[in-house]
């Protein structure tokens, strides 16, 4: 019983397979003549955390964090820019010499 072969084949060579977490179930068959094969004990596969490639890694918590600083500046920016200019726009229609309307002519 000394005569155990292993044989790691790389199944998707090309590109990475993605797997997520869960349960998942994985089914071999012997396309082979004799069914069953003699002197075969045993069969497995083997899962591999292998690297990731630039579009596979998906955003951190630093990421979201970072991005919704940068929002909340730029919301905030904005509304003291609306805020400012509503101020502005009182402040000068307040020193504009308006016509009145009950005169008769309009502007001088």
């Amino acid at each position: 019983m000394d005569d155990i072969y292993e044989q790691r084949i790389k199944i998707n060579q090309d590109q990475a397979l993605s797997l997520h977490g869960g349960t998942w179930q994985f089914t071999m068959a012997n396309i082979m003549r004799d069914d069953p094969l003699e002197h075969v004990l045993d069969i497995g596969i083997r899962l591999e955390k292998g690297p990731l490639s630039v579009t596979q890694v998906s955003p951190d918590a630093s990421f979201y964090k970072k991005r919704l600083v940068m929002v909340s500046m730029v919301f905030w920016f904005l509304l003291f820019y609306i805020v400012a200019a509503l101020v502005w726009w009182f402040i000068s229609a307040g020193k504009t010499k308006w016509p009145d309307d009950h005169v008769a002519g309009g502007w001088p």
